[in-house]
């Protein structure tokens, strides 16, 4: 798991025994939620928050910045920046979006192995819930 996979001390004294891709295959661990009436009231401003944020990501993801991105997790964690050397905001870190679109198929899959491990009592449909327009939106703006 990022970081301590990532750590070379570690790596000269431990192994992984499996990744969590073994078990579950593809993963999507975080999504932004809100309320439709919420997001309907404040559309506008919801899509220019996704614009900054997807801005950002980009920013994050663009191997030119990478150095400075290294720094900035460093100051932020207090840990040395040779720690996120070569991984942090790569794929091989965690695969991510630049436009911030979750992986609803590999959601539906998590939600779906939830369920059968017992953790949730009923079936979730995903697609009846999401809706990505706002974060299309914001990047439409930043083509």
């Amino acid at each position: 798991m990022a970081p301590f996979a990532f750590d070379p001390e570690l790596k000269q004294v431990a192994r992984p025994l499996f990744a969590q891709r073994d078990a579950l295959g593809p993963t999507q661990m975080l999504v932004w939620a809100a309320r439709s009436p919420f997001l309907q009231k404040n559309r506008p401003a919801m899509v220019d928050f996704m614009e900054d944020a997807i801005r950002v990501v980009r920013w994050y993801l663009d191997p030119a910045h990478h150095d400075e991105a290294a720094q900035i997790a460093a100051k932020l964690t207090k840990q040395r920046p040779e720690l996120f050397a070569g991984w942090l905001f790569t794929n091989k870190e965690y695969s991510r979006s630049p436009d911030l679109l979750p992986d609803l198929a590999a959601l539906q899959s998590n939600i779906d192995a939830q369920r059968e491990l017992g953790f949730l009592k009923g079936p979730i449909d995903v697609q009846k819930y999401a809706d990505l327009s706002i974060a299309r939106d914001a990047a439409a703006r930043l083509k």
